[in-house]
């Protein structure tokens, strides 16, 4: 049944394939909201009513099931028989207890916040702007320091990528030849102990700001990796840490405009021993056509904040402008890639 749907599928007009996408925030939305109630922790130990549902929701059970309803259609639960509902192999994956979930990344796109942002895309088509910024007044990082409930949900969702990418980038990637390790903007930790512990003669250094630190003191303790890793505060806007071999930042560089990503780098730059290498794991930009998280990924930067994401030529500029040369692009299993670099 499935392969004559994927049939159908591939053989829409054109005109059904624009009007699915034209009604995407949909789909984002009732996603979003079955998140946020929890549905699939409540389905996770077997099928349950929809006036089960809306009691332990607290919801207008009429309308909880016209929203489930669809959700049965979208193949994200199953109405087993008239309205009762279980998890499917998808909404396994909006548990919370679930190794890869995306029970915060869905909230996230369907918060407000985040959907303000898309619905004023128009601005920063004609401005070159962010429409966060125009919609909040402030830049994303100041509005998240401020809005705890937000950056709890933004941090979340973030957390789950990095669980998930930690392992397969050390897999891609020899760590074995260094003796130091910085991770700029390490936040969690989560990479820099998934290394660490790959690699048992390393040394490492978590770089962050002050107010992130605190997730990444648990990490380290929790791997009980305190005496090989330690901790240092600051903002890579001003310096890092001194004397490593290898300087590795993760989804660091896209947030930045290329003056502030160069001055990132150029910080790296003057105190990376002379044989030193800088890995930046980012997204790249490909050439090929079709549809790809990369370049949807540039259009969130483009709304949100000053980032963008990259191509192969620009990434090579831009670090040939902070006194490195790109050597190695290694894919990673991911929609992200290790650029390597050493210095001009």
């Amino acid at each position: 049944m499935k392969e004559n749907q994927n049939k159908r599928e591939s053989k829409r007009s054109p005109i059904a394939q624009l009007l699915t996408y034209i009604a995407g925030k949909t789909y984002t939305h009732l996603v979003s909201v079955a998140a946020k109630l929890g549905i699939a922790d409540l389905l996770a130990d077997g099928p349950k009513s929809v006036e089960q549902l809306s009691i332990a929701t607290e919801t207008h059970s009429p309308s909880l099931y016209r929203i489930l309803r669809v959700l049965d259609r979208m193949g994200i639960f199953s109405e087993d028989s008239p309205e009762i509902f279980s998890l499917t192999e998808a909404s396994e994956f909006l548990k919370t207890d679930s190794p890869f979930s995306v029970k915060d990344w869905a909230i996230l796109n369907g918060s407000e916040w985040h959907s303000k942002s898309w619905m004023n895309l128009l601005y920063s088509v004609k401005t070159g702007k962010p429409s966060f910024w125009d919609i909040y007044g402030m830049k994303d990082f100041e509005y998240f320091q401020r809005n705890q409930e937000d950056y709890e949900v933004l941090n979340n969702a973030m957390t789950f990528f990095s669980r998930g990418q930690a392992r397969r980038i050390v897999n891609s990637y020899d760590f074995s030849k260094f003796r130091t390790i910085v991770d700029v903007g390490g936040g969690h930790g989560y990479l820099l102990t998934t290394i660490l512990k790959s690699n048992p003669h390393l040394q490492g250094i978590l770089f962050d700001l002050p107010e992130v630190v605190d997730g990444a003191r648990k990490t380290i303790e929790k791997e009980k990796l305190d005496d090989r890793c330690k901790i240092i505060e600051g903002d890579f806007f001003k310096s890092v840490p001194k004397g490593a071999d290898v300087y590795v930042m993760k989804y660091i560089i896209h947030d930045w405009s290329d003056d502030n990503a160069r001055k990132i780098l150029q910080n790296c730059r003057e105190v990376i021993t002379s044989n030193g290498k800088i890995l930046v794991v980012d997204k790249v930009i490909s050439l090929k056509s079709g549809l790809n998280d990369e370049i949807m990924g540039d259009i969130e930067m483009m709304i949100l904040g000053e980032g963008r994401e990259r191509t192969e030529s620009e990434f090579r500029e831009l670090f040939n402008s902070a006194g490195f040369k790109l050597t190695k692009i290694i894919p990673t299993q991911l929609p992200l890639y290790i650029l390597e670099g050493k210095c001009l």
